[in-house]
Order: C-alpha cells, then structure tokens, then sequence
C-alpha cells in the first residue's frame, strides 16, 4: 500500500471521523492528549 493508500483508508477514516466528531477521548493514544480541550 502507499502512504495515500493507507492515509485514505478505513482505519484513518474512522479516526478522522471520531476526530471531528469531538469524540477523541475514544481513541488510543488520543484520549491521553491535551491539545484541543478547551
């Protein structure tokens, strides 16, 4: 796979996803980081 591949894929989707969603706090190590909580 390429880096634009795999960038674009499902698994990066679905992090984008929750990302935007606010719902970071779902994800590892995402929900141990600080930045963007307000």
């Amino acid at each position: 796979n390429t880096i634009k591949e795999i960038w674009h894929g499902k698994p990066y989707n679905k992090i984008r996803k929750t990302h935007v969603s606010k719902n970071r706090k779902c994800l590892k190590p995402c929900n141990r980081c600080n930045f963007g909580i307000d």
